[in-house]
C-alpha cells in the first residue's frame, strides 16, 4: 500500500482567504484543492523529475481503457454505495476508476474509502467482470479517481482475463 504524507504549510492572511475563495469557486474543500494543486503542478514538471526514475517499478504493464463501469465503494462507517465511474487504466495487479459524475461531495467521502469491487464488460467481448480491489491510493486530477490492488478473490477473473492483457487490445467504451 502507498504511504501517504501529510505536510504543512503556512499562508499570509491574503493568501489563506484567496485560497478560501478559489476552493469554493472550484466546488471543493481546501484540502481536496490543495492536494489537487500540488498535483497537477508535479504533473507538469514531471518531465525534468523523470530523468531521476529510471527504474521501471511496475510488474504488470497498465493497459489504457476508457471503458464504463459500476463501482460498490466500501466506506470506513461500513457503507457501501454505488457510483457509475469508468475504468481508466488495468494491469494484472490493479485497476484505476474515475468518478465523473460524482462531484465535489465525493472528493471528500473518498477519502474514507477503504475498498471497491468494480463491475464492466471487456473491451471488443461479450464477458463482464467483477473484480474487488484494496484501496491503494487517490488521485485528484479534475475528477477523482480510485487506484486499487485487486484482492485474492480476483485472482480467479484475472485468470480467465490472461488473452485479453495478452492482446494488444486497448478499450473505449
Amino acid at each position: 500500500m502507498t504511504e501517504t504524507v501529510s505536510i504543512y504549510i503556512r499562508l499570509g492572511r491574503g493568501d489563506y482567504l484567496d485560497f478560501k475563495r478559489l476552493s469554493r469557486r472550484e466546488g471543493m474543500d481546501p484540502l481536496a484543492l490543495a492536494t489537487r494543486l500540488v498535483h497537477e503542478y508535479l504533473q507538469k514538471h514531471k518531465h525534468s523529475l523523470s530523468a531521476e526514475r529510471v527504474i521501471e517499478r511496475r510488474r504488470f504493464p497498465r493497459k489504457l481503457l476508457s471503458v464504463p463501469a459500476v463501482s460498490l465503494v466500501n466506506f470506513i462507517d461500513n457503507e457501501t454505495r454505488s457510483y457509475p465511474v469508468v475504468v481508466k487504466d488495468i494491469s494484472q495487479s490493479g485497476v484505476r476508476i474515475m468518478f465523473r459524475q460524482a462531484g465535489p461531495f465525493m472528493n471528500e467521502r473518498i477519502d474514507k474509502a477503504t475498498d471497491f469491487e468494480v463491475v464492466f464488460t471487456l473491451p471488443n467481448t461479450s464477458l463482464t467482470v467483477s473484480l474487488f480491489c484494496k484501496l491503494n491510493r487517490i488521485a485528484m486530477d479534475k475528477y477523482a479517481s480510485m487506484i486499487g490492488v485487486f484482492g485474492k478473490e480476483s485472482r480467479p477473473t484475472i485468470s480467465m482475463m490472461s488473452d485479453f492483457f495478452e492482446s494488444g487490445v486497448q478499450g473505449n467504451g
